[in-house]
């Protein structure tokens, strides 16, 4: 029942001088007794909900609710300063189809799932960490959107997987910072760029990287053209372009020991266009050792040559070249 039945219909069945029974003295006081203490508090066990409509009720000081099956809101909740709402194991936040949940604030998530359709935005100057084993799970065709002007940054020692059957759709500009790792074992697609900022990051995919059918997919490789004039070369770019005369023999060292420093595997190559006078370019590693050379011969060729580092093998070796009149002296000779 919404409340308790009144005892007599209406004021005026309580007349003056009017026999008040027993059963009524009853009545009231079990009325009294089920009645809910507002001063000073107390437990009740009632054996059906009880139900406030009308106004609501505000509750104004501390409150705690346990055992809550069904919390319904029609308007905001506001956690205060040092406030917090924690999900225990096995707890689930759901949002259904065109909800929105807004974090403008830290939040600590263990775990976030979004579903089919679902999406999970920061709006703007926000910040969103994972920490510890967190991770976020995407789900049916639901997706993380990086707008204009906003990025995801993977910090040191921050991992951004793709597992086996899964696929990475890149429309813009990736960087990775430096310490971070990207452990790729699915198919990457790359319809924009994916750009790492400096000698100390590494992009290395398990299984196969690819590019858009629709688009001009290509991997642009860093490049510098040598002055005429020794230098020291490095990784920090990929290939270098030798001036087509030079005015006396040349020596390029090739540098590993300081930064940028060379990861096992990595490679540099150099080339020269149709030289036109006889002198020869030297390389050499660091401590003044012979790797190759190039003769400096009248040719309509282009010469090139491709160096690997090792650190086993004693720093830089010639892995191959081509065009006319190069020495390399890992492969035992001189080729024509």
């Amino acid at each position: 029942m919404s409340h308790f039945a009144r005892i007599r219909a209406n004021l005026a069945a309580w007349a003056l001088g009017s026999t008040v029974s027993s059963a009524e003295f009853d009545a009231l006081d079990v009325g009294r007794f089920k009645s809910i203490n507002g001063d000073d508090g107390g437990t009740w066990a009632p054996t059906a909900a009880i139900v406030v409509g009308g106004a609501g009720v505000n509750v104004t000081g501390p409150s705690e609710f346990t055992n809550v099956e069904t919390f319904h809101l029609k308007g905001a909740m506001t956690a205060f300063s040092g406030a917090e709402v924690n999900l225990n194991s096995g707890s689930v936040v759901t949002g259904s189809v065109g909800s929105v949940v807004t974090l403008n604030g830290a939040t600590t998530v263990k775990q976030l799932t979004v579903g089919p359709s679902g999406a999970f935005i920061f709006a703007t100057d926000s910040v969103g960490t994972l920490a510890g084993t967190a991770y976020i799970a995407l789900t049916g065709s639901a997706h993380i959107d990086v707008e204009t002007g906003t990025k995801i940054v993977l910090k040191n020692g921050g991992a951004l997987e793709a597992v086996a059957g899964s696929s990475l759709l890149i429309d813009s500009a990736v960087f990775a910072s430096a310490g971070s790792n990207w452990s790729l074992d699915g198919p990457i697609v790359l319809t924009g760029s994916l750009t790492l900022n400096d000698n100390t990051k590494s992009f290395s995919w398990a299984r196969k990287l690819s590019f858009a059918s629709s688009s001009v997919g290509s991997i642009v490789r860093r490049y510098a053209t040598l002055a005429d004039a020794n230098a020291t070369i490095d990784v920090s770019k990929d290939h270098y372009v030798l001036p087509k005369t030079a005015g006396a023999s040349r020596t390029y060292v090739l540098r590993h020991s300081t930064s940028p420093v060379p990861s096992n595997g990595q490679e540099i190559e150099v080339s020269r266009r149709q030289p036109t006078a006889a002198h020869t370019i030297r390389f050499e590693r660091e401590d003044g050792t012979y790797i190759a050379s190039l003769q400096q011969t009248v040719s309509t060729q282009v010469q090139t040559l491709k160096f690997v580092y090792f650190s086993t093998a004693g720093g830089w070796i010639a892995a191959e070249g081509s065009g006319q009149d190069f020495s390399v002296y890992d492969l035992g000779g001189t080729y024509t």
